[in-house]
C-alpha cells in the first residue's frame, strides 16, 4: 500500500468515519443468523462447504437482492439465505448433483440474475458429484477425522481440483 502510486488512504477521513457512524460487525457464525448453528454438525459442515464455493462476485445493476419475510437483503447475506430455506437440496448430495440448472435457477430467482448463476451451479454441481463418488455421500465423515488446517487444505485440493 505504501508503495502505490495512485492510492491513498487518507487516514484523517477514515478515523473521521468510524467517530461518525456506528459501524456493528456481527461473525454471521457467532450471532447464529437465521437459527443456523442449531443445526446438527453435519448439516452445518456441509452448508459450510456449498456456501464458501458459491459465495463470490454480487456486483451488477442493478445488484441482485431478495425480500425475506423481514427486509430486502443482498449478496452473501441473500446467498446464505436461499441455501439455508433450501438446506435440505444443499446438504443432500445426491439431491444437489440430481438438481437440474433450471431448478437452481428457479431457487435463485429474484429482482435480476444472481450474477455468474451457470458457473456457481456447474461449480456446486462438481463438488456434489466428487462427493457422491468418491466420499459416499458426505463430506463431513470423510473430513471427521482430519486434525489440521493444511490437512483439509491439500485433501480439498487433491480432491477438487476446480478449487486449485
Amino acid at each position: 500500500m505504501n508503495k502505490a502510486k495512485h492510492i491513498k488512504i487518507n487516514y484523517d477521513k477514515l478515523e473521521e468515519f468510524i467517530k461518525n457512524n456506528k459501524i456493528e460487525a456481527k461473525m454471521w457464525g457467532t450471532s447464529n443468523i437465521y437459527n443456523f448453528m442449531d443445526r446438527d454438525t453435519e448439516t452445518i459442515i456441509h452448508f459450510l462447504l456449498v456456501f464458501q464455493a458459491i459465495d463470490f462476485c454480487f456486483w451488477g445493476n442493478p445488484k441482485w437482492s431478495i425480500k425475506n419475510e423481514e427486509e430486502t437483503i443482498d449478496g452473501s447475506r441473500a446467498l446464505m439465505y436461499l441455501i439455508i430455506k433450501n438446506i435440505d437440496i444443499f446438504t443432500d448430495f445426491k439431491k444437489l448433483e440430481e438438481l437440474t440448472y433450471e431448478e437452481f435457477k428457479k431457487i435463485f430467482t429474484s429482482n435480476t440474475e444472481i450474477p455468474l448463476l451457470k458457473e456457481r451451479y456447474e461449480i456446486l454441481h462438481d463438488i456434489a458429484k466428487v462427493i457422491n463418488t468418491k466420499m459416499q455421500g458426505s463430506f463431513y465423515k470423510f473430513i471427521k477425522d482430519i486434525h489440521s488446517d493444511i490437512e483439509l487444505f491439500h485433501l480439498i485440493i487433491e480432491y477438487f481440483p476446480s478449487f486449485k
